[in-house]
């Protein structure tokens, strides 16, 4: 009994001790965004099942007719099937949902990439220089103490919310604080601290990739799944045979599209969830103190929060 509360009290005082699930949510993510892709663009580019069908039948007479003698097996010496009876046409079930589900993916890798100086240039976010030095001193601080990579520190003056946010890609990390949050630096120090030890945590926990990959991903695929539950009833209206047949068929297609959308959008905010978790609890260790903690939940507690506990991002008070 005392060895199991000794290995509990362990896991509490230390919860990096193992990696976090946010990795694995994210792995689920990608699993499941890459299905509902795959499947959108080869249901929707790819060929007609019938016309795939004909044209297999013609290629596999061609094939008996040229290429196979008594025993069942290829004719020695002779011409290959692609010389004289072109490429099976089954193939093509592999390579059109394969080429959309790889330009889907480096269409959210370049986003990632531009977004950090898009959104600088955008927002108008101002580097924090030598007219702030004594705060950026003691930025630094703060970032040398947690044992953080080196960040660009960024104001945003016009935003009166008590708000931070660490963004970025790899080589260049970024953490923008509001003109809010800098205006309470002086009166609730502890709560300014509590704030920018949460950004630096996400930046310690290398979970900036996986949370914007997250969030670009979600945007970019937004109306690939509009598309797939929409048109599964009209693309089998317009396709198939018509009927009832058609329609329970073109249904049947929206519900498994809407199923993976369903997945899609949990495992989303479980991965943002998951980041959220491990931040504050890095927070909690590096202030050492609860009252930090609690003004960072104070902080928290005045954005809006969804009523259901899985669309949730951010963690309660409680």
């Amino acid at each position: 009994m005392t060895s199991t509360a000794d290995a509990t009290a362990g896991r509490l005082r230390d919860p990096f001790a193992v990696p976090s699930g946010t990795s694995m949510r994210f792995a689920l993510l990608v699993v499941t965004t890459s299905t509902v892709i795959m499947h959108f663009v080869g249901s929707r580019f790819g060929p007609v099942p019938d016309d795939v069908e004909q044209r297999y039948a013609r290629y596999a007479a061609c094939w008996e007719e040229q290429h196979r003698d008594s025993t069942g097996l290829p004719s020695p010496g002779g011409p290959s099937a692609v010389e004289l009876c072109g490429t099976d046409p089954r193939q093509v079930d592999l390579w059109v949902p394969l080429t959309g589900l790889l330009v889907f993916w480096l269409v959210v890798l370049a986003v990632y990439w531009l977004l950090p100086a898009w959104r600088v240039r955008r927002r108008r976010y101002a580097l924090l220089g030598e007219e702030s030095a004594a705060l950026t001193r003691a930025l630094e601080a703060l970032r040398e103490r947690t044992g953080c990579e080196p960040v660009h520190w960024y104001a945003q003056p016009l935003d009166v919310r008590v708000s931070a946010l660490a963004f970025g890609r790899r080589g260049r990390r970024c953490v923008v604080l509001g003109g809010g949050l800098l205006a309470l630096r002086n009166r609730r120090p502890e709560t300014f601290e509590a704030v920018v030890l949460h950004e630096l945590a996400h930046v310690r926990n290398r979970d900036i990739d996986l949370s914007f990959l997250t969030i670009i991903s979600a945007r970019v695929s937004l109306p690939v799944l509009v598309l797939t539950v929409a048109s599964g009833v009209l693309w089998e209206l317009l396709h198939g045979l018509g009927g009832t047949g058609s329609l329970a068929a073109g249904l049947s297609n929206s519900l498994k599209g809407l199923c993976l959308v369903v997945a899609m959008s949990l495992t989303r905010r479980a991965v943002l969830r998951s980041r959220e978790f491990y931040a504050d609890a890095r927070a909690r260790q590096w202030a050492g103190s609860p009252s930090a903690l609690r003004a960072l939940f104070e902080v928290k507690e005045d954005r809006r929060r969804l009523p259901v506990r899985l669309l949730r991002v951010h963690p309660t008070a409680r």
